[in-house]
């Protein structure tokens, strides 16, 4: 499909995050296993899997003390 919309995906940068609490299969691309989050960084914001901000709040106040 990256191939058909040609854009070129990094397997090597590429994440697998759910929202789910069961374990997710696998995903390979390019006969490689793409690694599981349990946090992820999109945009600046950090989202954890119960989509609580706790994480990225405390970074941003850990940014401002110091």
């Amino acid at each position: 499909m990256a191939n058909r919309w040609k854009i070129k995906i990094n397997e090597f940068k590429s994440v697998t995050f759910s929202l789910r609490n069961l374990d997710s299969p696998p995903v390979k691309l390019n006969n490689q296993t793409i690694s599981t989050a349990n946090e992820v960084i999109y945009i600046g914001l950090i989202l954890d899997k119960r989509l609580i901000r706790s994480t990225h709040i405390l970074q941003l106040m850990c940014k401002m003390l110091t």
